[in-house]
C-alpha cells in the first residue's frame, strides 16, 4: 500500500494545487490538501508521472527532469508545492 499527498498552507496556493493534484480538500484553517491511496508504490509513482505529464502540457515544464526527480526521490514539484509518494 502506498499514498500520494500534498499540502498547501494557504488559499494563495489554490492554482498550484489544482495544477499539481487536480482534486483537493479545503480545511477550516485555510490550508488545502490532496491525498490518494494506491495498491503499490509503483502505482503511486505512475500517478506522479501522469501529473508530471499534465504539468508539462499545461505549463511547459520539462517532463524528463520531473521523471528523473520522481525516480530518484519519489516526488514532483510545482510552484512551492511538492506531491510526494510514500510507502
Amino acid at each position: 500500500m502506498a499514498k500520494v499527498s500534498c499540502t498547501a498552507p494557504t488559499v494563495h496556493h489554490l492554482n498550484a494545487i489544482k495544477s499539481l493534484c487536480g482534486d483537493y480538500k479545503k480545511h477550516l484553517d485555510g490550508s488545502l490538501s490532496f491525498q490518494s491511496s494506491f495498491p503499490s508504490y509503483d502505482e503511486a509513482l505512475i500517478f506522479l508521472r501522469d501529473r508530471a505529464d499534465h504539468l508539462s502540457e499545461l505549463h511547459g515544464q520539462d517532463a524528463d527532469e520531473m521523471y528523473d526527480t520522481i525516480r530518484k526521490y519519489g516526488f514532483v514539484e510545482y510552484d512551492t508545492l511538492r506531491l510526494t509518494a510514500v510507502r
